[in-house]
């Protein structure tokens, strides 16, 4: 009857996909050690992938209670608010996921992921450059660009190159950079002198 073994098969469970199970160990967890946020956090994450919205923001408000810094129940709640169109509410999610959390590169482009889901393109790219800043990617850079204006070749041109300098191997990063470049060409053809 150790919390930390319920707690490890939770885990293992999510991560095998086993969701019923992994809410089940962690259930068994809780009733052993009902103050360990981790648990909570897991179960959110579980409740959340199964449709049990009501659960998850439960749970995850109860970790956040114990646990302010963990940016992950910050994200569940904001995930549960845009699976019920309540943009606005997921955005403040987040937001409070920056001041209260102590958030890593992982969660922000989670963050980054979801506010592009729901159409909020340059919130999504602030989201990326903090992920970049805090740990640097083609990845980052990649989504920085794809999340540009249609119209602001510079910027997005400025994104790619800076992919390619951090990985010349980056296949889109360079496909990518190439279709600026013609976007360029194109734009300027197009601009009657």
């Amino acid at each position: 009857n150790d919390p930390v073994i319920f707690r490890g098969y939770g885990v293992l469970a999510v991560q095998l996909g086993n969701y019923s199970e992994a809410i089940e160990q962690l259930n068994r967890a809780l009733e052993l050690d009902p103050d360990n946020p981790f648990s909570y956090d897991m179960r959110a994450r579980a409740r959340l992938i199964t449709n049990d919205l009501d659960g998850a923001l439960e749970d995850s408000r109860t970790a956040t209670r114990l646990n302010p810094a963990s940016a992950n129940p910050y994200l569940v709640r904001a995930t549960v608010d845009a699976a019920r169109n309540r943009n606005d509410e997921a955005v403040s999610e987040l937001d409070a996921m920056l001041a209260s959390a102590s958030a890593e590169a992982r969660a922000f482009r989670a963050a980054a992921q979801l506010l592009a889901r729901m159409g909020e393109r340059k919130k999504a790219r602030d989201f990326v450059t903090r992920a970049f800043e805090t740990e640097p990617t083609v990845g980052d850079l990649l989504m920085r660009a794809a999340l540009r204006d249609a119209g602001d070749l510079e910027n997005r041109q400025a994104d790619l190159e800076a992919a390619v300098k951090l990985d010349p191997k980056s296949r889109d990063a360079r496909l990518g950079l190439a279709s600026v470049h013609d976007q360029a060409k194109h734009s300027k053809e197009a601009i009657p002198l």
